[in-house]
């Protein structure tokens, strides 16, 4: 939630403020998706999305910073299966309590080896 209230809300503050001084919807709503759209090739990939996802931000930025939010709070409990480049890098807990969530690790697995 912290991130949303930090992304979100300044956006949507923005684009009323471009909405009443200017009256255009569409003109508020593009100045309003600036800041989710900037902050989205950051965040992205640490939830499993590419940093190319930031176009559909600027087309439906509040679900996709509700699904970035979502994701980041979900992080320790991280039960997505991961994109087909982290899959060298991910790995099964192995803590009974976190069974069937993975984590992404910063080295990848040496196993299967490269062809």
């Amino acid at each position: 939630m912290l991130i949303w209230t930090l992304i979100g809300l300044p956006a949507i503050g923005v684009q009323y403020l471009v909405w009443d001084a200017t009256g255009g919807y569409w003109l508020g709503y593009l100045a309003g998706s600036v800041l989710p759209v900037a902050v989205t090739p950051w965040l992205a990939p640490r939830v499993s999305y590419r940093r190319r996802d930031a176009l559909i931000t600027a087309i439906a930025w509040p679900y996709m910073a509700g699904v970035i939010a979502s994701r980041m709070a979900l992080l320790p409990y991280r039960n997505w299966a991961p994109r087909t480049d982290e899959v060298r890098r991910s790995r099964w807990h192995h803590n009974p309590r976190y069974a069937g969530y993975w984590w992404i690790s910063q080295n990848p697995s040496p196993w299967p080896p490269k062809k």
